[in-house]
């Protein structure tokens, strides 16, 4: 072999030409061989999925980076039932059975349940590193810990700020936030009486973007962004929100191996707005880390630890932190109010639950709104199942020597697996009208045990109950579910009902806007809102423009 190379260099040495011929004849020989394995040789030839997908990673990576692979799989799923080929080492599941054999515990000690896996370590089926890991450079951060170890290490130190205790701690701080939305929205809103039109809409969008970015700012850093207090948004929580988008196009790339190469541009000094960025949460943190006083914060284990962590771990850890616990909780409420406000009958019913709990505003807080509000969950459960914050499917690798069975099916080593909670969430086979906004559908889990009509909360459910609750796990499960779980809820329905107890609200479509407003893309109908969204790591989001008028 090492005489054949030798040769065929010192052939296109002397004949340069030959590259001309060379070089395409042996791409062309390599691309229909690896066409010809992936279809009729690859370990996972047998499981169903388009031609397309089957043969290259090319035809997903088009689809993730037009930001429409979640719709395109919906459809897949339809054709080809439960389990579908995305890629030639990539399978898609639409089950929910299989959430929990993918994302669950897999206990030391126990096998693999799959043929040659007797007597094999079972193991938790690890994060897919080119999806969660843009740049080799950067430190590990609790989404991306590449081991179990790590990733409890990362949590315990995490779980104080998420404890009860902190929750009860922090609820002044949250109060006083949302105080300060409601007082920023009232500046803005038309008084009591006053016709829709006279008073310009507001971008509910980015408002309650501004109050989970400064909310999660202080409970990270000990400080806000100022977004609520100047009314207008910190350049550095615009470039966040917008680079999500940015790292999940890199993230499709990854999958092709050009990701690194993009990663290496946003760590190096090339692109003013990364360099731009890092300074700025370089120096948040560093001025938490030399606060001396003891807060009931997300950060304080890291604090805690400074001495024998690196700055950057740390940094790596409370950037992924502020990312999440603000995008996705301002994604499910800015979905849950254009959902409720383009129905108004269970606008109707959730405002009027709200308005008649509370005898005034100052009794909505952070703990008041946790055991009450049955409904006003139901809509934000049915809001997650309409509109999921996190649009991807999570991938994980089979590592398991012998492979693992997932529904059934005996799925190969080293294959990628996943569910999408949009397709699932659609699935016409596990909901009732699966395109319908129906909180409903959720009283029953919600309201059980509680004193109501129940003649009547059963006909309500009726069309519902055959639905499949279980399939809704929006926060994941198993060792690597959110860990902020508990305080998104609460922060939803804290915000969620104070926006409905101060004001009526309505969708600004174009007939309800004054003539000097323009027709911008902001001033879009708002029965477009959803339908005109790119599916990214999160959704690319338009303006909602609501209209509002203070009780």
């Amino acid at each position: 072999m090492a005489d054949l190379v030798a040769k065929l260099a010192e052939t296109l040495r002397d004949n340069p030409p030959s590259l001309i011929v060379a070089v395409p004849a042996g791409l062309a020989a390599y691309l229909t061989s690896y066409g010809i394995y992936n279809i009729f040789f690859h370990p996972l030839r047998s499981f169903p999925g388009p031609l397309l997908f089957r043969l290259t990673t090319l035809t997903k990576t088009f689809f993730s980076i037009k930001g429409t692979l979640p719709f395109v799989l919906r459809d897949l799923h339809d054709q080809y039932g439960p389990i579908v080929r995305i890629s030639p080492t990539e399978l898609s599941f639409a089950d929910p059975a299989a959430v929990k054999e993918i994302y669950g515990h897999r206990l030391a000690g126990s096998t693999a349940d799959a043929p040659g896996g007797r007597g094999k370590q079972a193991t938790e089926f690890p994060k897919l590193d080119a999806q969660v890991r843009i740049s080799d450079t950067r430190p590990n951060n609790i989404l991306n810990a590449p081991t179990h170890e790590e990733h409890a290490f990362l949590r315990k130190k995490l779980a104080p700020g998420f404890s009860d205790r902190s929750m009860r701690a922090q609820e002044p701080t949250i109060n006083g936030y949302v105080d300060l939305l409601v007082e920023r929205l009232r500046e803005r809103a038309a008084g009591p009486g006053t016709e829709q039109g006279v008073v310009p809409p507001v971008d509910m969008k980015s408002w309650v973007n501004w109050a989970t970015f400064d909310i999660i700012g202080n409970l990270g850093f000990g400080s806000d962004f100022g977004c609520l207090e100047s009314g207008n948004g910190h350049p550095w929580v615009e470039s966040m929100s917008r680079g999500i988008v940015h790292t999940a196009k890199l993230a499709a790339l990854n999958s092709l191996g050009f990701g690194r190469l993009l990663g290496w541009v946003m760590d190096s000094n090339l692109v003013p707005a990364f360099v731009k960025s890092r300074t700025y949460m370089r120096n948040k943190l560093k001025e938490r880390l030399e606060s001396p006083s003891e807060r009931f914060d997300f950060l304080q284990g890291f604090v805690e630890a400074k001495e024998s962590l690196s700055f950057d771990y740390i940094l790596s850890n409370a950037a992924i932190l502020i990312l999440a616990g603000s995008e996705t909780t301002a994604t499910l409420l800015t979905g849950a109010t254009y959902l409720l406000l383009s129905n108004p009958d269970k606008l109707a019913r959730a405002t009027h639950e709200v308005r008649t709990t509370f005898d005034n505003e100052q009794s909505i807080s952070l703990s008041s709104v946790q055991q009450q509000l049955p409904y006003l969950l139901a809509v934000l459960d049915e809001s997650l199942r309409r509109y999921p914050p996190v649009t991807v499917g999570l991938a994980r690798v089979v590592a398991d020597e012998g492979g693992a069975v997932i529904c059934g099916s005996h799925v190969p080593k080293n294959t990628t697996v996943a569910v999408w909670q949009w397709v699932t969430n659609h699935d016409d086979k596990l909901w009732h009208d699966p395109y319908g906004f129906h909180p409903e559908r959720f009283l029953r889990r919600n309201m059980a045990g509680a004193e109501t009509d129940q003649d009547g909360l059963e006909e309500e459910i009726r069309p519902f109950a055959d639905d499949n609750l279980d399939a809704l796990m929006p926060f994941g499960t198993g060792p690597r579910n959110c860990i902020g779980k508990s305080l998104a809820y609460a922060e939803m329905r804290l915000i969620l009902a104070r926006l409905l107890y101060a004001f009526d609200m309505s969708l600004a479509t174009d007939d309800t806007r004054s003539p000097d407003q323009g027709t911008g893309q902001e001033d879009a109908k708002a029965a477009d809102w959803l339908s005109s969204q790119r599916a990214y790591f999160v959704w690319e989001k338009p303006p909602l423009m609501v209209n509002l008028r203070r009780v």
